[in-house]
Order: C-alpha cells, then sequence, then structure tokens
C-alpha cells in the first residue's frame, strides 16, 4: 500500500485504466484462441471428409463385388464370372486410390475412436484378396462373403461417421448426420441388391433370406427418414428428383414379388442378371445423390470458416479500436487532472516562496471536484491579495502619519529651541536695563 500511496496520480489513473483493458484484452485472447480453434477443426474435418468421399467410392465398389460375389456363389461359378471379374478391376482402382489418400491422411489429427474405426476397416480391407480367392475357388458360403462386404463396409461407414465428433457447429454437424445416414442406406440397399440376386439366383428363398430381404427394405426406409429429417429441402428435392425412373419402378415391382413370395416359392420368374442391373442402376442413382451430399456438406464446411474468419476480424477490429479509444480517453483524463494538479502545486510553491506573484489566478476549465478546488483556491488567492492590499495600504497610510508626526516633531524641536533662545535673549536685556 505504501508503494501506491507514493505514486503519482498519473501513474494511479494508468493503473485504473490498464486493469480493465488487460481483461479486455484477456477476453480476446481467449475468444480468438476458441474462434481459430473452432476453424482449425474445420479444416481437419474438410481433410477428413474429403478422405470419407475417397471411403464411400470404394465402399460404392465394394457394395457391387458383393452383389456380383452373391450371384456367383449362388450359382456355383455359373453366372457373373465375367461380371465379378470386370467389378474386381472398378474395386481395385478405387482400392488403390484410397491406399493413396491414406499416405498423405493425417492420423493424429483426429479423435481415438476414428482412429480406431479407420485401423478396422484398413485391417479388414487388407483381407479382401484372400476372401477373393476363396470365392473364385468356391471355398466359401455365400453368406459368409456377404457378410465380410458387409462387415467392412460398414466398418467403413462407422469411420465416416465418427467424423461428426469433430464438430460442435450445428449445421455441419446436421449435415454430417444427414450424409452418414444416407450412406447407411445406401449400404442397405447394397445389401439388398446381393440378396436378392443369391435368390434370383437359386430361384429359391434360402433360410432366414426372406426375413433378411423385407428387413433390409425396413432399415432403408428408416434411415432414409433420418435423412430426410436432416436435410434442407434443395437436398430432399434433388433425392425425388434423382432417384426415381425406370430403373427405380422395375426394382419396386421385383421386390412385390419377393414380398408377396411365401418361403416355399421356387420360380419368381426373374432373372438375377436384370435384377442385379436393375437394382446397381438405382444405387448408381443413389450415387449421386451420395456425391451431391458431400459436396454440400465440404460448402457447408467452407462457409462456416469463412464465418468464423469474417467474425474474427470483426472482433478484433472492434476491440482494437475499444481499446484505442480507451487509451485516448485514459490518456486525456489523465492529463487534464495531473495538469490541474500541477497548477495547485505551482500556486502552493509561489504563494509559499514569499514573493510569489499574487495576480495569477488557477485555469477553471471544468465544474468537476477539480475545478471547484481551483475556484477555492482562485478565491484564497484572491483573500490572501485583498490582505497584502490593505496592509500595504495601511502600511503606507502608517508611513505618511510617521512622517508627520517626524514633521511635526521637528518643527517642536525648532519651537523649543526658539522659546529657549527668546528667553535667554530677555533675561540677558533685563540684566543690561538694571545695570543701566
Amino acid at each position: 500500500m505504501s508503494t501506491l500511496k507514493n505514486l503519482s496520480i498519473g501513474s494511479k489513473i494508468l493503473i485504473i485504466f490498464i486493469i480493465p483493458i488487460l481483461a479486455l484484452v484477456y477476453q480476446i485472447a481467449i475468444q480468438t484462441y476458441n474462434m481459430s480453434k473452432t476453424s482449425d477443426n474445420l479444416s481437419t474435418l474438410s481433410k477428413a471428409i474429403n478422405l470419407s468421399s475417397k471411403i464411400s467410392a470404394l465402399v460404392h465398389e465394394t457394395q457391387k463385388e458383393r452383389g456380383a460375389t452373391a450371384v456367383y456363389l449362388g450359382s456355383k461359378g455359373a453366372k457373373f464370372s465375367d461380371v465379378l471379374s470386370k467389378q474386381r478391376v472398378d474395386t481395385n482402382k478405387r482400392r488403390a486410390e484410397l491406399i493413396e489418400a491414406f499416405d498423405e491422411f493425417n492420423e493424429d489429427e483426429y479423435t481415438q475412436r476414428f482412429q480406431n474405426d479407420l485401423a478396422d476397416s484398413k485391417s479388414r480391407l487388407n483381407k479382401l484378396n484372400s476372401i477373393r480367392s476363396n470365392v473364385d475357388n468356391l471355398n466359401i458360403k455365400k453368406m459368409d462373403a456377404i457378410k465380410y462386404y458387409t462387415a467392412m463396409n460398414g466398418s467403413f461407414i462407422d469411420t465416416i461417421a465418427s467424423v461428426a465428433q469433430l464438430t460442435q457447429d450445428s449445421d455441419v454437424l446436421k449435415s454430417i448426420n444427414s450424409y452418414v445416414n444416407f450412406l447407411y442406406s445406401k449400404e442397405r440397399a447394397g445389401i439388398e441388391r446381393a440378396v436378392g440376386a443369391a435368390i434370383f439366383a437359386s430361384n429359391k428363398f434360402a433360410p432366414g433370406s426372406r426375413i433378411k430381404f423385407n428387413s433390409l427394405l425396413s432399415e432403408q426406409k428408416s434411415f432414409l427418414k433420418s435423412f430426410e429429417i436432416l436435410s434442407n429441402n434443395n437436398i430432399k428435392e434433388f433425392y425425388k428428383k434423382t432417384v426415381s425412373g425406370e430403373a427405380v419402378n422395375e426394382v419396386n415391382r421385383m421386390r412385390d414379388i419377393l414380398l408377396k413370395a411365401d418361403e416355399s416359392s421356387t420360380d419368381f420368374g426373374v432373372d438375377a442378371s436384370y435384377w442385379f442391373r436393375q437394382i446397381t442402376e438405382k444405387i448408381n442413382l443413389l450415387k449421386k445423390v451420395e456425391d451431391s451430399l458431400t459436396s454440400s456438406m465440404l460448402t457447408t464446411i467452407d462457409n462456416v470458416i469463412d464465418n468464423q474468419s469474417s467474425k474474427l476480424t470483426k472482433m478484433l477490429t472492434v476491440n482494437v479500436i475499444l481499446i484505442a479509444i480507451a487509451f485516448i480517453i485514459g490518456y486525456f483524463i489523465s492529463t487534464f487532472i495531473t495538469t490541474a494538479v500541477k497548477e495547485m502545486i505551482e500556486a502552493g510553491n509561489d504563494l509559499s516562496s514569499g514573493d510569489g506573484d499574487l495576480t495569477k489566478r488557477l485555469n477553471v476549465g471544468s465544474k468537476d471536484e477539480l475545478g471547484q478546488a481551483s475556484r477555492e483556491v482562485n478565491n484564497f488567492i484572491s483573500k490572501v491579495q485583498d490582505t497584502v492590499r490593505d496592509a500595504k495600504k495601511s502600511s503606507e497610510e502608517n508611513s505618511t502619519i510617521s512622517a508627520q508626526l517626524v514633521g511635526n516633531a521637528k518643527e517642536i524641536a525648532k519651537c523649543i529651541t526658539r522659546d529657549s533662545y527668546c528667553r535667554k535673549s530677555n533675561t540677558r536685556y533685563g540684566a543690561d536695563d538694571t545695570n543701566s
């Protein structure tokens, strides 16, 4: 406290202004850090979405490979040998692109769940060649092969879903969840293609296949419902316009055949190849919607990043202006107060020096406490000046009286001297007359 008491008024005023300014600067730093962190997270998320597009491209091909594999195994290798071979080429192309993307992708920037899901997906993908070999040699059951592809695709989609943990922005989160629900629905459509192809290839229901088929349709509807709830009107309209036409109608017709048949039916009148082509065309339409969703997500993220950058710039600009205004106001207030106080000190020093100029007055430029104090000091100086003037006048009068008294004294002295001389003269003249 003693140090604070010994500080100048200007320093104390500076402290009063610096403390809230430092608090403001701290808040600005926190907000800047949070907004920058949000932008960085969104940039990281954008990279993950780009990787997700590579993943979904591969999943799209493995979905078709799964269907072709189901037909091939369902027919004991008699059907779809050439289709499966061509499809594997397309899958290999997407796999190579994804592996290249993995090499350029920094997993350490992401959550542990994302890393775990991605590691699981990679592990399953590494088994693809072994599964294919077993399929070629008919050493694997149809349902086991379908389960492998389904598990791998599901793991990849789970990886994409875990990307949602990277953001708290409601618009981005809604966009990601809409996308993921659509992917899950599309994956169920892919499984429907494989299961339906196997049923039509064998021309009968395998144990549990009818229930599985019905379940797939229900799951698709459920995920599509969630997708529609989370999507904006433009996306929903694009979906309705895109996923329509002859292929969609044909798939619905062949679906009804299976839904109306009982488990003992053995002749559906549908060629597995035709089913595969029609539902593949439908799934290709779904792929167009998927690509549009990916583009929409990236646009949403870019818009949020731009908004964050704009907000950060505006916030910094406004706060820098506020800080500058605070410093300017503080400077003027400090200068005003210290100037008034210095004038009072100079006036006091002038009065205490013994030969001060009592005609000087403090500048009264305000009506605040300092202005009142200056006026009182001026009043005091005026009273001192009046007192000195009166004293001086009295002194001058006393000097005049004193001079008059001195003159009178001299006159009296002269008179006394003359009177004494006169008396002596009269005495002498009297003696002379007696002697005569």
